[in-house]
């Protein structure tokens, strides 16, 4: 067998990264890269093919046992593979992933007060994260009569520090059903706020929920001043409403006289759709009366689709030369004049200078081009979009910057990150982006607005998910196999056979029986474990029965020796759910909404067909129209498509701004 330095470097792993990308090298040519070299007799690249053939797309749930069966593969070796795809695991779901339930918005948080909406009686609650936004504790901290509610910033940060807090959102409710905060609101939120920097715990949001809507004021923090204030203590009763005001006010109003150049609503208008990915806001912002005059996109597949759909309707933008590629590359001098600018850039750090040079904090990112283009075109209306976790980026410091450089520029911003899905709105699908608005202060009265909306919301049906499912027949490809269907047989009896239908931790059937020393692992793989045995001592006849029958499962890959049931008691049958193979196990959930789109490495399945998404099916979930083209190969269709905005969403954010700014 050739060694590798007997092999031309245009053939080399390394040499043809260097030269030509990652995407240039088959899976097997990157592993050989991670492996470093072969072994005697075999080179680095033979042996790579090797694992490849023997492992496939099952490589990334491959062990450290199953790995050094292969010859040539030691323990060293295997660890590195091991580690490398549980990296990869780990950052992609902090990004993509729905392993853990997150706060992320005002609504997240007050669905987990229900009770205060219509409360008689004043509540102070306080709810309690860690460094991923997960709620780890829930504390009332007081109970006051109707119009009085006592409270001290001891008895707020104390249950965080015992529980090791991140952060915590403080909800206080209104009696009366005006959720307005007051003055003496702002003042109480501000010196929490103030006790949460001396120690250490982030105070995310202060909330007033009442029966009329829920507002959420940390916003508005910066336009407040202090007044020194005795809490209860020490003999001293100042209730929450007994202190001092502030001067300010922070909503603003639309005022006519100062409009230079402004967009009328339903009128027609000129717009520029940067990072257009497949065309998302083109679509929003044509179908409430915008014409696209510029655009630019950097993938090349999503190039080829973007002009497919749009060019037979707007053939100028690419006759002339105005749909461009880079962004960078694009002197903002030559884009043609426009009232609305939309962006959905890419999530990076800015500059660690102190975040206090405004646009010249952004350099180096593409965020900057942006700016670029908002700094010399000064249009009425900017809609830019992202992941929720902008918000939490690099500290927060990521969304602040942008925050500053809209305002430093001459814009009106929305008063508390404005974070949507299509499940608040009755889609069948959760796809949680935050949309930052932004409207020319010269049309505006103050520094801020307000889109709400709450009147826009609404529950999504019981059968939703199967009215955007095709009723015609579709390509066989799309049903899952002979094996996942065994697989999920094999855990539908085990569901049915067990003693408890919520079950609350993940099954892992390769504990059942096992008696190991559990003392040097973590608590929480402690805990689950303790659970498995304690489910299969109280099962153990039908376990043991179920596992002689199934050949102790040892024909399943080993992470689909896992399952999560997530769907209560609302299904008695694996089948009635959304499934998952994931690699944490096989997951069952409600079949109400879709999980977000994004990962489509491990789509769900609607159980009751035994299947998974169309392109044509996610179309519909994002609100795509029927007619839209999209990619012949389905993985990048379904990823375009998971990536892009939902249509209807914009168009109601688009339509709320033209509603503040022409109110």
């Amino acid at each position: 067998m050739q060694k590798m330095k007997e092999i031309p470097k245009f053939e080399r792993p390394r040499e043809k990264f260097l030269e030509k990308g990652p995407d240039a090298l088959t899976n097997s040519e990157l592993l050989a890269i991670l492996l470093g070299s072969g072994i005697r007799g075999t080179n680095v690249k033979a042996l790579a093919q090797k694992i490849s053939h023997k492992f496939g797309d099952n490589l990334m749930n491959a062990t450290v046992d199953d790995l050094i069966k292969v010859p040539g593969i030691g323990k060293a070796k295997a660890l590195q593979i091991v580690s490398m795809f549980t990296l990869a695991k780990r950052v992609y779901e902090k990004h993509y992933g729905e392993e853990e339930e997150k706060i992320i918005s005002p609504i997240d948080a007050v669905k987990l007060v229900p009770e205060l909406k219509t409360a008689k009686r004043e509540h102070l609650i306080s709810l309690y994260l860690n460094a991923r936004n997960v709620l780890i504790h829930k504390e009332i901290v007081s109970i006051g009569t109707l119009d009085k509610s006592i409270v001290h910033p001891r008895e707020v940060f104390a249950p965080g520090i015992e529980k090791h807090a991140a952060s915590v959102i403080v909800i206080h409710n209104h009696p009366s059903g005006n959720p307005s905060p007051s003055e003496e609101d702002k003042q109480v939120a501000t010196r929490i706020v103030e006790a949460g920097k001396i120690v250490g715990i982030n105070v995310l949001d202060f909330i007033i929920v009442a029966e009329h809507g829920i507002h959420s004021i940390l916003a508005e923090f910066k336009n407040i001043e202090t007044t020194v204030t005795d809490y209860v203590a020490d003999g001293n009763q100042v209730s929450l409403f007994d202190i001092l005001v502030h001067k300010s006010e922070v909503y603003s109003k639309y005022n006519e006289e100062k409009i230079k150049k402004n967009v009328k609503k339903n009128d027609q208008f000129r717009f520029i759709d940067l990072f257009a990915g497949i065309g998302g806001f083109h679509l929003a912002a044509e179908e409430v009366g915008g014409v696209c005059v510029f655009s630019s996109e950097y993938n090349d597949d999503a190039r080829e689709i973007y002009e497919k759909n749009f060019k037979k309707i707007n053939e100028e933008v690419f006759k002339s030369g105005n749909f461009k590629g880079d962004i960078t590359k694009v002197d903002e001098k030559k884009i043609p004049d426009f009232d609305f600018l939309f962006a959905g850039f890419p999530c990076q750090p800015f500059s660690k200078g102190g975040y206090r040079k405004g646009f010249e904090d952004t350099r180096g990112t593409l965020f900057f081009d942006v700016a670029r283009i908002v700094k010399y075109h000064r249009p009425p209306f900017i809609l830019l979009e992202n992941v929720p976790n902008l918000v939490t980026h690099d500290d927060g410091k990521t969304f602040r910057t942008i925050m500053d450089v809209l305002r430093v520029s001459g814009y009106a911003v929305n008063v508390e990150p404005l974070i949507l899905s299509p499940h608040l709105f009755g889609a069948p699908v959760i796809r949680q982006r935050i949309y930052i608005p932004a409207i020319r202060k010269d049309l505006m009265e103050g520094e801020f607005f307000r889109l709400d909306f709450s009147a826009n919301f609404k529950k999504v049906e019981v059968d939703a998910i199967f009215k955007i499912i095709e009723n015609s027949k579709v390509d066989e490809k799309y049903f899952i196999s002979e094996y996942e269907e065994k697989v999920l047989d094999t855990w539908n009896e085990f569901y049915k056979g067990i003693d408890i239908k919520i079950i609350g931790f993940p099954i892992w059937a390769d504990d059942f029986g096992k008696n190991y020393n559990l003392k040097d692992l973590p608590e929480w793989k402690k805990s689950f474990i303790l659970k498995n045995r304690n489910l299969y001592l109280r099962n153990k006849d039908f376990i043991d029965s179920w596992l002689k029958k199934n050949n102790q499962l040892s024909w399943m890959v080993p992470t689909h020796r896992k399952m999560e049931w997530q769907a209560g008691v609302d299904i008695s049958d694996i089948y009635e759910g959304l499934i998952q193979f994931r690699p944490s196990g096989v997951r069952v959930k409600r079949p109400d909404k879709f999980s977000t789109l994004v990962a489509m490495n491990h789509p769900q399945i609607v159980g009751k067909y035994k299947r998974r998404l169309t392109p044509d099916e996610v179309k519909r979930l994002q609100s795509f129209p029927q007619a839209f083209e999209v990619h012949q190969n389905d993985n990048i269709a379904l990823r375009q498509l998971g990536n892009a905005v939902n249509v209807d969403v914009v168009k109601m954010v688009i339509q709320q701004m033209f509603n503040v700014a022409n109110t």
